[in-house]
């Protein structure tokens, strides 16, 4: 996971083909709301990640191996 400020222009591209979360966090002082945005790219960080992720930790892997490359897109 990897936290950002407001200032910080985030999206889905940013997380093609990886394993992270973005998180863009602001403070909306108008309203006195805080204002948490997440981007994932859902092929890695959602099921075959986490098989993959859970299998490293079976066989005694370092958790994120295989995570940190990227995916082949077309």
């Amino acid at each position: 996971m990897r936290v950002h400020g407001s200032e910080t222009a985030t999206g889905t591209l940013h997380v093609r083909g990886t394993n992270f979360c973005n998180l863009t966090v602001s403070v909306d002082s108008r309203c006195n709301r805080l204002r948490v945005v997440a981007h994932i790219d859902n092929l890695m960080k959602g099921q075959a990640g986490s098989a993959l992720q859970n299998m490293n930790v079976m066989f005694g892997l370092p958790e994120t191996a295989g995570l940190m490359r990227p995916g082949i897109y077309p």
